[in-house]
């Protein structure tokens, strides 16, 4: 079977984990969880919401963590935390791109679903044969978009931009980020499964956080109050999805620390998604802003080794990666990390270093990436739209790789 071609949107040693980090034991994040049968939103009920005052009154996780409320009550938070919603809202036969419709010369959309236009008798034969081209490049791509949609609060603008924007509708699978369930702020949706519904799409959710409070800054006030108080990471798919679960990954900050308090942890969504070219695996991945480079060097690598346990697939990586350059472990190195950037030049910084951070300042993270993938910095290509930060990555299978399209 012809590999798929992929098109997509969107520190050489190893540092010790930070002493801030939550939930110590490494081995806990290298275990990744299938979850049970039931994938039903129903799993994400819970009554967790008459603790979060006694919650809030802890400066720390360790420190909650010490506690007889938390012990009482972390069978379900790590019940929710590693529950995965996933239902199929896709047509049950999806057709294989490269239908009439998408070789037609002018990418008329519905075509295939009713009678194709008419072409005159004389260019039948021109025209059967761009088809024909058109078809087998179609049959062998795969498209994804990657997004942080930002708690899903502007549902209705994210919406129309999915179904309508030229470089966002109708592809293969989207890598979504920042998905609120039951948030004051975005309206108490269920934004990955209305999002599901509304493009009619596969979907898959992992919860990120539990939120003790409505959010930071003007969200803590808005009007209403949290109904599910979770908070998480999404990946859509015309095609079925199997195998799905999810790989817990470090913090590089307690969320227990200031003001803005939650319960949790990121995550990487992993599954295998039924191309008509072939089975190929996708996963969605946010890595940590408040941390270090050396930190997301860390999350990244733990992805990487748990796929290498996987069988070989082409895979595709995608989400926020949060790779800004900055170390924001705390406010000292932010600031010198600024001062630093200022000596070095502001506009070569703006032109040579934000837009391309595998370069120098996240040359650790990228670095990785190449020598996982078959050890040279052009075995994988890595680009974001919009801003940085936002990035995809193919990761081939062995044998011919398949080209990255953008």
């Amino acid at each position: 079977m012809e590999e798929p071609h992929l098109e997509l949107t969107s520190e050489n040693s190893f540092q010790k984990l930070p002493s801030i980090v939550s939930f110590g034991i490494l081995n806990l994040f290298m275990t990744a969880n299938f979850s049970s049968e039931d994938h039903s939103p129903a799993i994400l009920d819970h009554d967790l919401a008459k603790y979060f005052p006694e919650l809030l009154k802890f400066e720390s996780t360790p420190e909650m963590e010490r506690s007889e409320l938390y012990k009482e009550i972390r069978p379900e938070v790590e019940r929710i935390l590693n529950s995965i919603v996933q239902e199929n809202f896709a047509e049950s036969s999806p057709p294989a791109r490269g239908g009439v419709a998408a070789a037609s010369a002018d990418g008329a959309v519905g075509a295939a679903a009713g009678s194709p236009r008419e072409v005159p008798e004389a260019g039948k034969e021109s025209h059967a044969k761009a088809q024909s081209e058109d078809t087998r490049a179609a049959d062998t791509t795969v498209s994804a978009v990657a997004w942080n949609i930002e708690r899903g609060n502007i549902f209705a603008g994210i919406t129309q931009a999915l179904l309508n924007h030229p470089d966002l509708k109708e592809k293969d699978l989207y890598l979504l980020t920042e998905l609120d369930y039951g948030m004051a702020r975005s309206g108490n949706r269920f934004v990955a499964r209305e999002l599901a519904q509304k493009l009619k799409l596969n979907y898959a959710f992992v919860p990120v956080y539990i939120a003790l409070q409505k959010g930071s800054g003007v969200e803590s006030a808005v009007e209403g109050e949290n109904t599910r108080s979770i908070h998480g990471l999404a990946m859509f798919s015309r095609y079925p999805m199997k195998n799905v679960h999810n790989l817990p990954l470090p913090n590089g900050k307690d969320k227990m620390w200031g003001k803005e308090k939650r319960l949790g942890y990121l995550q990487a969504l992993i599954a295998d998604i039924e191309h008509p070219t072939g089975i190929f695996r996708a996963v969605t991945v946010h890595l940590d802003a408040h941390c270090s480079r050396a930190h997301r060097h860390l999350q990244i690598k733990l992805v990487l080794d748990h796929l290498d346990t996987l069988p070989k697939l082409p895979t595709v990586i995608g989400g926020d990666w949060n790779t800004t350059t900055y170390n924001a472990q705390n406010a000292t190195r932010a600031i010198l990390g600024y001062f630093r950037r200022v000596m070095m030049g502001p506009k070569n910084v703006a032109k040579n270093h934000l837009p391309h951070p595998e370069r120098y300042f996240e040359k650790r993270l990228f670095g990785e990436l190449a020598r996982r993938l078959n050890g040279s910095a052009d075995a994988f290509q890595a680009g974001w739209t919009g801003s940085p930060g936002r990035e995809s990555i193919r990761r081939p299978a062995p044998g011919p790789r398949p080209s990255v399209r953008w």
